[in-house]
């Protein structure tokens, strides 16, 4: 496995690294605390590629789904929420304003 030598840019103060030089440290702000030093990395075709998997062989686990109370919505969630998920409900602007 080869490596290859990047330089990498260190903040004094905040210790962040940067792939590149700027005057100021995105982290904490600081302004000519950039330093420059050399970070050997292993290459990526040393990395193993990803193999695709078909759908139908995914594994799932069933989970508890947290009820809405609303029927329809349950049903289209598939039982609920799932927990610790995000949904993301939309509409028509205003649909949501009661009279």
């Amino acid at each position: 496995m080869s490596k290859k030598t990047n330089k990498v840019w260190v903040c004094s103060d905040c210790g962040e690294e940067q792939s590149k030089w700027s005057g100021q440290c995105f982290s904490c702000g600081a302004w000519g605390t950039l330093q420059s030093f050399e970070s050997s990395s292993a290459k990526a075709s040393s990395i193993e590629k990803a193999v695709p998997i078909k759908l139908k062989d995914v594994k799932s686990r069933p989970s508890k789904r947290i009820s809405t109370l609303i029927s329809e919505l349950d049903l289209v969630l598939g039982g609920g929420i799932v927990p610790g998920s995000v949904l993301l409900l939309g509409g028509r602007p205003g649909i949501g304003n009661l009279p």
